[in-house]
């Protein structure tokens, strides 16, 4: 029977809700059928049985139509006025029809004016130029402009011509992922890469509060080069109500949007719409990537049996189809026919497949970036998060990851019996996994039980010395090896993050004699690189970090934090070109591989920062480190340490830019975030409390900065004990804000003792603090006029100094401005004029003008300017 061709677009909301009656107590019916009872079920209301035999002729016909609310599949009830090649439209020239997307048609376009480009125009119907459908054209139109993502088509321009809503994208050249797969005869590995850049895409409009409800692979299109692009938001829904859309209906005609062949049980049911619906297309989708097949055969099927498939019938696993079309289809080409390929599927993409395509959504992935996770440990053959709590599973995974010596040894033993040994070695496994895990038990109790007051007596016991008796448990006992070693490179690793080096290098250097150089493993290396670096060696660092990247390879966890540590060195070692191009190129890959809201283009922008920081780019990291704070409030507000962090450098930065009150602002707020997080007495939260007393300080708020000083001072001695060198800091910088601006310049002298006394003797970075902590003593020596001692101080400094060039052009500066303070002291005024006068510029730039020593610099100027010296 034909449908005839009338007009749908005029009836009333009453109407589409008699249709949506009819509809459904037909809808089960084959065609034929409800031919038949149409005229029976319409006989008061003959003028919508139209749009009753188009809806039927749609749903019963075709599953990968999208259906959208007030119209039975979108352009085949409403009846177009198109567009035709050379029409001019606006500023564009028609080229030709390329698709129709939810209410619109797209055409692409060639724009006329002083640009020329391609473009891709989307006009919304004429037929749908109804308040409601001119509403959710619109939201299309601010979804697609909130989003800027590399896997997501550019919106350029919208607006109205001759009456009619449009907006126009990039034109993507590009063909759809499913047919871009089979033409290629991509491997299983591209076909991965790619689904994590659609990841990428869907979690970006996830993060902004939208989900797309409509991913079918002719809306995602694949160019040339492999670039991936997401487009048509049509039935896109966004999780906020956006200004304006409030009267918008979800459903009229009896479905909510969807495409039937890509549509979740959720959107079948009438249910609320999140995240996990969107989860639950990209498990079908992925299944059609892996397979060349649906996961859900509806094609021919009434709308009846479409909705019990989609609610109530689970597909096959992916390699379970794959293994049952092998002996069928031998003559296809493509590479998922292999058994192979099948064998490729089996566990654990089938596992991530069928975990997105749970009918429940509280049941599936809780967000892409979990599914998109999964995938990646899949390449890398790391357990799955989903299959954790399985231990044969994880075991086998540790097999697959170690496969080169534990293939080695079985080929011998498997000559003489390949099944008693694996059963054998199985147990044995096990059996270790238990002992190191019961083993590693004890250790914990007995270290910990060091800090029960029982069994102290009640002396005061640190951080510090729960960790030395960490030590002595290890050599005491720990008779397993593999507990040994594994316990002696995590005890060196909170050694090393504490920056006790010293400690951290000698429990790595018991670790390489237990293991020996063979047993080795990257992230032990990785670790005695940022041990070499802190310790200032940054040229043999550097050769390990060159020996690590080609050990490394693909082994991206570890990859990314050793290129943050590569461009640091990098630094140190005077590359400064080539820091910052590593640095650059980081957040390029991160920014194209995880996207511009991913938690690892973050950090990366924050590394960029750093390197950019030593530059002397105050202005430029700033910006840098504010775009990562907004991605870090943004999307990951729960990651409350490294917030908090990151408030404290740009508290730094606004101090090296001389806005104090910015600075104290920004500063309060990491405070204020560590103590929420850790509770005021916490050796974190007192680092934070001591940058707090230098904002106080900043803005001549000196006795509550000594409070803040001495608060720290107070917290970080119960942890670490009195003798670590993290103690330098606070009674330093009590001493120089009591001889700098309290005048107590005597009584200042214990604390800056106390402090040389912490970091006397210790390499690496210590001794670049002790260098610049004397600086302002030696002023206090020179108040005392104890010119002598402040000179030979000096000039050791300014030797120091002077060996670092760039650096520490301000410590150099401070330093000679302070030696011409000498000089003036014993009447040399020549030389003074001449330190001064190549120092004081520096000192201007570089301090705000409360700073002690650019107010000394600038007394000494005036008095050696007034004796005609300037």
């Amino acid at each position: 029977m034909t449908v005839p061709d009338n007009k749908t677009h005029n009836l009333s909301i009453e109407d589409w809700q008699q249709v949506k009656s009819v509809f459904n107590q037909l809808s089960d019916l084959s065609f034929d059928q409800a031919a038949i009872q149409v005229d029976l079920l319409c006989k008061t209301a003959t003028h919508i049985k139209p749009a009753v035999l188009q809806m039927l002729s749609v749903y019963q016909s075709s599953a990968d139509e999208t259906i959208t609310p007030l119209q039975s599949a979108a352009s085949i009830i409403v009846n177009h006025t198109m567009l035709k090649p050379s029409d001019l439209f606006g500023k564009y020239t028609i080229v030709k029809s390329i698709g129709t997307g939810g209410m619109g048609q797209v055409y692409l376009a060639q724009r006329n004016d002083e640009v020329i480009q391609e473009v891709a125009i989307k006009v919304l119907n004429q037929g749908a130029m109804d308040e409601q459908s001119q509403l959710r054209f619109d939201i299309e139109r601010r979804i697609l402009a909130s989003l800027e993502h590399p896997n997501i088509a550019r919106l350029i321009d919208a607006g109205t011509e001759a009456n009619r809503a449009y907006y126009v994208m990039e034109y993507i050249d590009g063909i759809a992922i499913d047919q871009y797969c089979q033409t290629k005869q991509l491997n299983l590995k591209a076909r991965l890469d790619l689904f994590q850049k659609i990841c990428a895409a869907v979690s970006h409009a996830h993060n902004n509060l939208v989900v797309h409800r409509d991913l079918k692979p002719g809306n995602i299109l694949v160019t040339d080069k492999g670039g991936v692009k997401l487009l048509d938001f049509g039935i896109a829904k966004p999780l906020e109500i956006l200004p304006g859309t409030e009267q918008i209906h979800e459903t009229v005609i009896g479905t909510a949007a969807l495409t039937p062949q890509y549509a979740a049980p959720e959107q079948i049911n009438g249910d609320a719409i999140t995240v996990s619906c969107d989860i639950y297309v990209l498990g079908l989708l992925l299944y059609q990537m892996l397979t060349e097949q649906h996961a859900l055969n509806l094609v021919g099927k009434t709308w009846g049996e479409i909705e019990a498939s989609i609610k109530q019938q689970m597909p096959t696993l992916p390699s379970k189809l794959l293994s049952k079309n092998t002996n069928s289809d031998k003559n296809k080409s493509t590479p998922v026919n292999s058994s192979s390929w099948a064998k490729q599927l089996k566990g654990d993409l089938d596992a991530i497949v069928s975990h997105a395509l749970k009918k429940e959504p509280s049941e599936r992935y809780a967000s892409v970036q979990e599914m998109a996770a999964d995938v990646q440990r899949y390449l890398h053959h790391e357990p799955l998060q989903i299959k954790q709590s399985q231990t044969g599973y994880r075991l086998k995974k540790t097999l697959r990851r170690h496969w080169l010596p534990i293939t080695a040894l079985s080929t011998v033993f498997t000559i003489l019996s390949a099944s008693s040994f694996f059963i054998w070695q199985q147990s044995k496994t096990i059996k270790q996994e238990r002992d190191v895990a019961e083993e590693v038990t004890t250790f914990l109790v007995d270290t910990f039980k060091s800090a029960d007051p029982t069994q102290t007596l009640g002396t005061k016991i640190t951080a510090e010395d729960i960790l030395k008796q960490g030590v002595n448990q290890v050599n005491l006992q720990a008779n397993n090896a593999v507990v040994k070693n594994r316990l002696l490179k995590t005890l060196g690793e909170v050694y090393l993050n504490l920056s006790e080096f010293d400690q951290a290098e000698a429990l790595f250097d018991q670790y390489i004699e237990g293991v020996g150089s063979a047993g080795l493993d990257d992230e032990v290396d990785l670790l005695r690189a940022k041990l070499l670096n802190s310790l200032g060696d940054n040229d043999k660092a550097y050769q390990q970090i060159k020996a690590l990247n080609q050990q490394l390879g693909s082994k991206t966890t570890l990859a990314f934090d050793l290129s943050i540590l590569e461009a640091k060195v990098l630094l140190a070692i005077g590359q400064d070109q080539k820091a910052k191009k590593l640095s650059l190129d980081l957040v390029e890959q991160t920014k194209e591989q995880y996207g511009e809201a991913s938690f690892l283009y973050a950090k990366a922008l924050i590394n960029e920062a750093k390197i950019s920081s030593e530059k002397g780019n105050a202005e430029k990291t700033l910006t840098t480190m504010l775009t990562a704070k907004t991605i870090i409030e943004t999307h990951f507000s729960e990651r409350k340490v490294i917030l908090a962090d990151v408030y404290n450098r740009i508290a730094r930065l606004y101090r090296t830019l001389l806005d104090f009150d910015r600075s104290l602002t920004y500063t309060e707020q990491a405070h204020n975030m560590a103590v929420k997080i850790f509770g005021k007495d916490n050796l974190q939260v007192a680092f934070y409390e001591h940058t707090l007393g230098n904002a106080k300080s900043r803005l001549q708020k000196y006795n509550d900065a000594i409070n803040h000083y001495q608060s720290a001072l107070n917290v970080k001695k119960k942890y670490l004990g009195d003798n670590s060198p993290k103690l330098a800091s606070g009674y330093y910088s009590i001493a120089a804000v009591m001889s700098g601006y309290l005048g107590a310049t005597k009584e200042s002298l214990d604390y800056y003792a106390k402090a040389f006394s912490l970091l006397s003797g210790k390499s690496g970075r210590y001794e670049n603090n002790l260098q610049i902590m004397r600086v302002e003593y030696t002023a206090a020596l020179i108040e005392l006029e104890r010119i002598d001692e402040a000179k030979t101080l000096l000039l050791e400094m300014q030797a120091y100094f002077d060996k670092k060039q760039r650096i520490a052009r301000l410590n150099l500066s401070a330093v000679n401005s302070y030696i011409a303070y000498a000089l003036i002291k014993e009447n040399n005024y020549n030389e003074a004029a001449k330190l001064l006068k190549g120092s004081i510029g520096v000192l201007r730039d570089r301090l705000g003008k409360n700073d002690i020593i650019l107010i000394r610099a600038e007394k000494n100027h005036n008095y050696l300017k007034n004796k005609g010296y300037f």
